[in-house]
């Protein structure tokens, strides 16, 4: 089942929305206290108790209780991915144009595929031909003289050939706003991903 964003109608809003909704899948123990103003940080932890929801959901073995990069990589290995809360993230990343317009900065793209968001349902093995993993984080308090920072102020990794490689530049990255996004030449699509089988 889908994973609505309560606040889709809203740009800014919205987007928040999400960042809560990956820190609470990413650390759901945490609570995380972003300088939001209190209607924005409302919205976070909406979303940050959408994402923890989401993450208890999934069975311990196939990444509902592992935190480990090592951990988080086998899984992904043995039983694959899924799409990250079965939805597209359409808010993030919206100073640049959203999450498809920010990969297509840093993977590189045959001219004639136009990439489209995973679906939400969506389920495959890892680390398949044509495809290429990057970390991204929407947050857009960054340095810009860090490496990877796009003027807009988000951060990313580099295309890396797996998933382990992508996770591992994610979780050195320290913001638990910070997810993987699988992109596929093969079908098209793009769109964050997570390990094991969805719920």
């Amino acid at each position: 089942m889908a994973t609505i964003n309560p606040f889709a109608d809203d740009p800014v809003t919205g987007d928040v929305w999400e960042q809560g909704f990956l820190a609470g899948h990413s650390e759901p123990e945490v609570d995380h206290l972003p300088p939001f103003s209190p209607e924005l940080l409302d919205a976070f932890q909406q979303g940050e108790s959408a994402g923890r929801d989401e993450r208890r959901l999934l069975p311990p073995a196939e990444g509902g209780d592992e935190t480990s990069e090592g951990g988080l990589a086998e899984v992904a290995k043995d039983v694959g991915l899924h799409a990250l809360g079965h939805c597209a993230f359409e808010k993030l990343f919206g100073a640049i144009g959203g999450l498809i317009a920010l990969v297509i900065t840093v993977v590189q793209i045959p001219g004639d595929v136009q990439l489209r968001p995973l679906e939400p349902d969506w389920e495959g093995a890892a680390d398949q031909p044509d495809e290429q993993y990057v970390a991204l984080c929407p947050r857009i308090d960054h340095p810009l003289a860090q490496v990877g920072v796009t003027q807009d102020g988000y951060w990313t990794g580099l295309a890396q050939p797996t998933y382990a490689d992508a996770l591992s530049e994610a979780q050195g990255h320290g913001h638990s706003e910070t997810t993987v996004c699988r992109v596929s030449v093969q079908d098209a699509t793009c769109g964050a991903v997570w390990p094991g089988k969805s719920n």
